[in-house]
C-alpha cells in the first residue's frame, strides 16, 4: 500500500516573515523593565535611579561605595531585575534566516572561521564534505 502525501507549498520563510521572528527575538533580548519610582535621596533611592538608568549592581556599587551584595539586595526589594538577560537570540536567529546555515554548524563555528571584514564566515564541520563551504 502507497501513501501520498502532498508536499508543502514552499519551505522557507518570506522576509516579512523572518523579519518578524527577528524582532520577535529582539523583543526577548531586551531586559524587563520595573517601574521604579525614585523621589528621594536615600540609598534607596539612589540605587533606583542609577538601575533605571541602565546601571549594572557593580557599578551602583561602585559610584555609591556599597557592597554589591548591599545593591543586589536593594534592587530585589525593588523589583528590578538585577540580571542581563541573554542577548543572544536576534543574532543567532539573525544568522540563520540570512545565511541558511543549519543549526549544528552554527553551534559548530569557531572564531577562527569569523572574517568580520567582509561578513563571510566558514563553515568546516558540514554534513557532507561537499557541504564544507564559506557563507556570506
Amino acid at each position: 500500500m502507497r501513501v501520498r502525501v502532498t508536499k508543502p507549498s514552499r519551505s522557507f520563510l518570506e522576509m516579512d516573515e523572518l523579519v518578524a521572528i527577528i524582532e520577535a527575538a529582539e523583543e526577548q533580548d531586551r531586559p524587563p523593565s520595573a517601574a521604579i519610582s525614585v523621589s528621594g535621596s536615600t540609598t534607596r533611592d539612589r540605587v533606583a535611579r542609577l538601575a533605571a538608568s541602565g546601571a549594572r549592581p557593580a557599578d551602583i556599587a561602585a559610584e555609591l561605595g556599597l557592597a554589591k551584595s548591599t545593591v543586589t539586595h536593594r534592587l530585589g526589594n525593588l523589583g528590578a531585575p538585577h540580571r542581563r538577560p541573554y542577548g543572544g537570540r536576534r543574532a543567532i536567529i539573525e544568522t540563520l534566516g540570512r545565511s541558511g546555515v543549519r543549526v549544528s554548524e552554527l553551534c559548530d563555528l569557531l572564531i577562527g572561521d569569523v572574517r568580520l571584514n567582509d561578513g563571510r564566515f566558514l563553515i568546516r564541520d558540514a554534513k557532507t564534505e561537499a557541504g564544507a563551504r564559506e557563507v556570506r
